[in-house]
């Protein structure tokens, strides 16, 4: 329960943070590490445009899916940030 309620509060912090960024215009996101696309949707639902990236293919496809589920739009792309090769 006590997890519920802090990932409860993160994501209230979150969205409400991202509405006053925006202040009524998109801002352009990046979601590094993607994986199933959990802030990618959160931020294309609040209507900014979102860029997805993650390191692993079954990940991205995962997110894409889960975007175009809920009749949202993002842009993917398989990519590794790490100071190492990939």
């Amino acid at each position: 329960m006590v997890f519920f309620i802090s990932a409860f509060r993160v994501f209230r912090f979150f969205r409400s943070s991202f509405h006053a960024a925006a202040a009524g215009n998109p801002l352009k996101v990046l979601d590094i590490g993607t994986g199933p696309g959990f802030f990618a949707m959160l931020t294309a639902e609040m209507g900014h445009k979102v860029t997805a990236t993650d390191c692993t293919q079954n990940m991205l496809l995962e997110a894409q899916n889960n975007i175009q589920r809920i009749g949202l739009k993002a842009e993917f792309f398989l990519m590794c940030f790490k100071s190492s090769p990939c």
